[in-house]
């Protein structure tokens, strides 16, 4: 007993002497993280509008009339004594939540847009934030938006280049831009001469918004990687037709998640068709399209939550270009219908494997639509089912 209380009264004097080092440490460093934050805001801000020496937080602005987008920050943008312009960082919905710095001029105009972080899918959204992606302007795709004019609003393909495969993503940013610009704007024309804005809030497009799209609706980002695939084997402006029957079915431990007809002047063309299944962490989904010679046109990563230093490499396109013009009746394996990723072996051929039940169900459902029939046993296909390795 005395034993047991001696070893109670040790552990509660451990535990208070951590606590007190522990809170010692943190004022110690509290004010150095505090001035480290303060360093990289002023930095990103000096980004976005670089003809300012020195930017003053705005404590007086009107939240906008978004329950979806919040401003979390303006900053008037001063060269001396002078406000030229203001910073606004914003926070909103776009295929996950996005936040971003913008910065305008006195006469609406804009200095630079940062895309400060991202929750969006890694194989097209996080295009937002990568530096070497270049959009159709070949500009970075924030970078396409400094010298742009508030007033002419932001709207996708019109206004703006969209990201490649990533409808969500970029309309979501257009909606966070629209608001937070619209408000910033606002701020300097009453408060500090600016040019005068309209009366009413800017209106947000709302298609595809829903993290929950309707199962009727096809999904923003499959739908732009279907016509990605069609493009480059010059189907040319098709028609997507959901095929509903099958859907939640499971083939090879995968589940069929959405599968549509390409169709032009109602002939069918070429299935698409997306699987989920196991990679090396928790999984992906992976789009197959198939043309009516039962050749696969092409695969795209949908999703992926996978390892970030090796598993994610498999995004890039030089590993998911090898399945482009495969035979669907040749077996996918690695090593010899294509190349694995360097320390990500498992997750390549968990991708293959999708590619493969993918392609099949999409040969089964062309076949049904007049392209070629499927030879016998083509059930008997083999996969590389490396995960079971794990």
């Amino acid at each position: 007993m005395k034993q047991m209380l001696k070893l109670g009264l040790t552990l509660a004097a451990f535990a208070v002497a951590m606590c007190f080092l522990l809170a010692l440490v943190n004022n110690i460093t509290a004010p150095a993280i505090a001035e480290n934050n303060r360093k990289k805001t002023e930095a990103a801000m000096r980004a976005v509008f670089a003809e300012a020496d020195s930017f003053e937080q705005v404590t007086d602005f009107l939240p906008p009339d978004s329950r979806s987008i919040v401003i979390d920050g303006m900053y008037l943008a001063k060269k001396g004594d002078d406000v030229i312009g203001i910073v606004t960082r914003a926070e909103g919905p776009t295929y996950d939540r996005s936040a971003l710095l913008v910065g305008q001029d006195l006469h609406q105009i804009i200095s630079g847009v940062e895309i400060l972080s991202t929750g969006d899918s890694p194989g097209y959204g996080q295009k937002s934030i990568d530096p070497n992606y270049l959009v159709a302007s070949g500009k970075t795709f924030p970078g396409q938006f400094a010298g742009k004019n508030v007033a002419d609003g932001f709207v996708v393909n019109q206004t703006f280049d969209a990201i490649s495969g990533s409808t969500i993503t970029s309309t979501g940013i257009a909606n966070i831009l629209s608001v937070a610009t619209y408000a910033a704007a606002q701020y300097l024309a009453t408060h500090h001469g600016g040019a005068a804005v309209g009366d009413s809030a800017p209106e947000l497009a709302a298609p595809g918004l829903s993290l929950e799209p309707d199962a009727s609706v096809m999904p923003f980002e499959l739908m732009d990687a279907v016509m990605d695939i069609a493009a480059a084997a010059d189907i040319r402006a098709p028609a997507v037709i959901e095929i509903p029957e099958g859907r939640g079915d499971i083939i090879r431990s995968m589940i069929v998640d959405r599968q549509y007809a390409v169709q032009v002047n109602g002939t069918t063309l070429a299935v698409a068709v997306a699987v989920s299944g196991q990679t090396y962490h928790d999984g992906g989904t992976v789009l197959t399209v198939v043309d009516r010679t039962r050749t696969i046109l092409g695969a795209r990563i949908i999703s992926l939550n996978d390892s970030l230093h090796y598993g994610q490499k498999t995004l890039q396109d030089a590993f998911y270009r090898q399945f482009d013009n495969l035979p669907l009746d040749e077996d996918i394996l690695n090593g010899s219908s294509y190349d694995a990723v360097t320390g990500a072996s498992i997750t390549s051929d968990c991708i293959a494997d999708m590619v493969k039940v993918g392609g099949m169900r999409a040969g089964e459902l062309m076949a049904e639509r007049g392209g070629q029939a499927v030879p016998q046993n083509a059930d008997t296909y083999q996969l590389n089912e490396h995960y079971l390795e794990e």
